[in-house]
């Protein structure tokens, strides 16, 4: 007898974080746990926040998270299409997990009919696997000047005939027009597909949200399917992209909380123009142990503990930007006062001798000098490390097993006096092949005095290490307590957040919706 199709909804928004990443990792979580194989679908998203996949490609980090949220392990296939901002209107282009070189705006556009065979083969691929399928949007479907060619919203559900849910943010004002513009600006096939809306991050009483809905209902023929209370717990939850970023951190401010001034260490991370990964932060934020600050290279450097050079979608750019803003001097005054430096991925490679790009990758700046702060040097190369990674760190004499994930362009060679392995703070448990040929003298975690750096993204989910590594003493908070304890915590919070959807949400109303389309 043959499987039966899977069922199918698909979250969209009224606009750039509203909460369809989390709205979909919490009904993941919820009917994973009711017995259904969940597959969550991005078709295109645009993020600098990206998670290495088990089939060795490259995913948005709001997807894998999604993943995980449905115990299953991340694939290429549930992110087609990802684009990596580099500036200027320029994005590296990812394609089914590969790099696929850089495309412009307006390159883009034009190839969209092109990308959605990608996408609608790569639908069909994990349609194979699911009993229902929950595919994300992309902005809002309301971007009538990008409608042609859609292939993140509305224009991908049209091709597949998929049933669509509208989240709206109350949270950020104008939730009533937002709902009734987003309804307006549809075309009449495009609101047979929309079915019903979802209230996000609600405070308050709810019964003075009655008439509202009585007035969404009268101006679009659309039901609601229940209000949901803002949820603490989603700060445990992979961002989707820089928007988040930008809403906790503004003029170096972190707007989550208000200064511990009781914290044993100060903590500032650059915050690039192209910052990439910057999800890595966030277990630093939940300690209360800790400031954490972010500073734009254009801003003065606060006193502090660390300094923390983040990734980067343009490294070169990025530095250049560094060394043109007087950032290059605050760093070298922060070290002179006794400070300590971090260089992840981009980060490590601005710290070296050196940054070359032969192949014009970047730009048109063949070299550039780094800030001369570790005895390596990097070359930019058209292949792409994505791995994830295990190893050790080395800190105090004491080893800490360490787990994360590698995204880099680049190969970062030991150019010091004494042997690299010397200078080794952090290893990983493996030999790397590139272009098929073993690189032994790969520059992994290296130190000098103060200064440190390495590849892996994820370093801090690992709490005992970066506990000894920051040394900080004990009590702090929920998230100090051995590795993964961070992902421990986003396991929890989805469990709580999937009993929140299931008492505020019709979730019978939600699968008859998604059972009534089968793709």
């Amino acid at each position: 007898m043959a499987r039966q199709s899977p069922a199918c909804l698909m979250i969209q928004g009224t606009g750039s974080d509203s909460g369809k990443s989390t709205i979909t990792a919490g009904l993941a979580r919820l009917f994973t746990r009711k017995g259904l194989r969940v597959m969550p679908f991005k078709p295109q998203n645009m993020s600098n926040n990206a998670a290495v996949t088990i089939d060795g490609g490259e995913i948005g980090r709001a997807q894998a998270f999604q993943a995980f949220a449905a115990n299953i392990a991340p694939t290429k296939y549930m992110n087609p299409i990802l684009l990596k901002p580099e500036g200027n209107n320029i994005s590296q282009l990812i394609i089914c997990g590969q790099r696929s070189g850089q495309i412009s705006a307006r390159d883009y556009y034009k190839r969209k009919p092109e990308l959605l065979k990608y996408v609608t083969d790569a639908f069909q691929h994990i349609s194979k696997q699911a009993d229902i399928i929950l595919v994300e949007g992309a902005g809002s479907p309301a971007e009538v000047n990008l409608r042609a060619y859609d292939i993140a919203n509305m224009g991908f559900a049209t091709a597949i005939n998929a049933p669509v849910i509208l989240v709206a943010d109350i949270d950020r004002g104008g939730v009533i027009a937002s709902i009734i513009g987003t309804h307006h600006l549809l075309t009449a096939p495009e609101k047979k597909l929309l079915k019903a809306y979802i209230i996000n991050q609600f405070r308050g009483d709810e019964s003075l949200f009655t008439d509202a809905i009585d007035m969404i209902g009268k101006q679009t023929n659309l039901p609601s399917l229940g209000i949901v209370p803002f949820f603490n717990g989603a700060k445990y939850f992979a961002d989707e992209d820089s928007m988040a970023l930008n809403r906790r951190y503004q003029n170096g401010q972190n707007n989550t909380s208000s200064k511990n001034n009781s914290a044993q260490k100060t903590i500032c991370i650059i915050r690039l123009n192209t910052i990439a990964n910057a999800d890595d932060f966030t277990p630093l934020e939940r300690d209360n142990r800790l400031n954490m600050l972010m500073v734009a290279p254009d801003e003065p450097l606060p006193i502090c503990d660390w300094v923390i050079l983040a990734g980067s979608k343009n490294t070169i750019n990025d530095l250049l930007h560094l060394q043109q803003s007087g950032m290059r001097h605050d760093i070298y005054s922060h070290l002179r006062r006794g400070g300590k430096i971090l260089g992840i991925c981009g980060g490590f490679q601005m710290l070296g001798a050196s940054i070359s790009d032969p192949h014009h990758i970047e730009g048109n700046i063949e070299e550039i000098a780094g800030l001369g702060l570790l005895p390596i040097k990097t070359s930019l190369g058209k292949h792409k490390v994505l791995e994830n990674s295990n190893g050790q760190a080395l800190i105090k004499g004491k080893h800490y097993n360490i787990s994360g994930y590698e995204i880099h362009l680049g190969e970062t060679h030991y150019i010091g006096k004494q042997s690299g392995g010397q200078n080794q703070w952090l290893t990983s448990n493996h030999q790397r092949l590139v272009s098929a040929r073993l690189i032994s003298s790969q520059a992994e975690g290296q130190y000098h005095g103060q200064v440190f750096g390495c590849y892996f993204h994820g370093l801090f989910d690992n709490a005992d290490f970066y506990q000894a590594f920051f040394g900080l003493d004990g009590g702090g908070g929920d998230d100090s307590h051995g590795d993964n304890y961070f992902m421990k915590k986003a396991d929890t919070a989805l469990d709580e957040f999937a009993d929140m959807l299931e008492k505020k949400l019709d979730i019978e109303g939600l699968l008859n919706i998604a059972n009534e389309f089968r793709v």
